[in-house]
Formats: structure tokens, C-alpha cells, sequence
């Protein structure tokens, strides 16, 4: 008995060891992320106010393959769900979360590709929550970033701050890419050329979309 609790004592201390060093890792992974996040918000200032029950979004346009950015406000009172899908190089990470808060706040929500990395490491950050995804190797990352032009980038307005309903479920950004880029390279990516998916509502939105699709089948 006295050996299987000495056992145990030290499999639940080496869990917490790590899981102290997996959140360091990932923290650490974050924080040039988080330093930029920070620098864009004071850079682009405040979006104008409109009615406290909506969305509203504004896209920034870049000149850096691999970099997106959106200022985003949400509306008063309602939980936020955000929906993520990266794909990029064949790999596949997903992720939702869904944030709560009475106070109606402004941030910044940007997706950015390190391209250097052997990994090709997606960074997606948005109020309260992020995701870090490895997702392919070096040389699907250069293939990308030198066909950057070639995908698909579909996104809210870059002109003027888009307002959306409660009702909604907003795609901020979906991107695809071709079976091969223009010098025969074959693509690495999801479903469909799928290789980024962000989408936003309020959990009721999403609810009803998914009851939508049953009653469809």
C-alpha cells in the first residue's frame, strides 16, 4: 500500500511538472504575438460606436503574406463564441471558445504565419483566447509564402467598419488554395483547399445554425 502511494504521489507530481512546463512553452510561444497584438491596438486607435447590441469589424489591410488583422468589437451583454479552423499545409487544428462579460470592449483579432519556423506555426489571437498551431514543415511553409497571391482571401469589408446582427454568424476570414500553384507545386491543405476559417457569433446564433442543418439531413 505504501508503495503504491509513493507511486502515485509522484505520477500526480510529475503531471504537474509537465503541465507547468507545456503552459510555459506556450506562453513563451505567445509572447512576441502578444507584444505585437498589444502594439497594433495603440497604432489603429478606436473604431467609431455604434449600437451597443451589434458586431462590428473592420479589416486591416497587409502587405506581409501570412499577416491579418481586425479591429472587433463586440455587442453589450451577450457571451461571444469564436470558431477556428487552420489547415494550412495539411495539417489541422480546430478550436472554439466562447467568452463572457457585460462590458462592451474593443480589440484586435490577427492571424499571422511564421514562416521560418520548421513548423510553420499559425498564430491566431483574439479578446480573451488564442491558438498556436504547428501545422506542416519548412518546405510547405516557403511554398506558401512564395504563392502567398495565389490563394483565396475571403474577408470582411478593408474600408469601413462593417455592423452585424445578434442573429449572425460572421466569417471573418476563410482562405483556400488551388490543387497546385502556378509553377506545378502540389498544395498541402484541408478539405476543399480549406486552410483558415474563423467564424464569430453568439452561442444562440450558432445553436440555431447547427439545428438548421439537422432538420436539413
Amino acid at each position: 500500500m505504501l508503495i503504491f502511494q509513493r507511486i502515485l504521489k509522484l505520477s500526480l507530481t510529475l503531471a504537474f511538472v509537465v503541465g507547468v512546463v507545456m503552459f510555459a512553452l506556450a506562453k513563451r510561444e505567445q509572447a512576441p504575438i502578444k507584444a505585437e497584438y498589444d502594439r497594433l491596438r495603440a497604432k489603429f486607435g478606436e473604431l467609431p460606436n455604434v449600437s451597443p447590441d451589434r458586431f462590428q469589424i473592420l479589416s486591416f489591410q497587409s502587405e506581409e503574406p501570412g499577416h491579418l488583422v481586425w479591429r472587433f468589437r463586440p455587442p453589450d451583454n451577450v457571451p461571444i463564441k469564436f470558431n477556428s479552423e487552420i489547415s494550412f499545409g495539411g495539417g489541422s487544428c480546430r478550436g472554439g471558445t466562447t467568452s463572457y462579460g457585460a462590458k462592451r470592449t474593443e480589440g484586435l483579432i490577427r492571424f499571422r504565419i511564421d514562416f521560418d519556423n520548421p513548423r510553420m506555426v499559425c498564430f491566431l489571437k483574439y479578446p480573451h483566447g488564442h491558438m498556436t498551431c504547428g501545422s506542416s514543415d519548412a518546405e510547405a511553409a516557403e511554398a506558401y509564402r512564395q504563392h502567398w497571391d495565389e490563394l483565396t482571401i475571403e474577408t470582411v469589408s478593408s474600408t469601413t467598419p462593417e455592423s452585424y446582427s445578434q442573429d449572425e454568424i460572421i466569417d471573418l476570414v476563410r482562405i483556400t488554395a488551388p490543387e497546385k500553384f502556378a509553377d506545378g507545386t502540389s498544395v498541402r491543405s484541408g478539405e476543399n483547399g480549406l486552410c483558415l476559417l474563423v467564424r464569430i457569433g453568439t452561442p444562440t446564433a450558432f445553436d440555431a445554425e447547427k439545428a438548421k442543418a439537422q432538420e436539413q439531413q
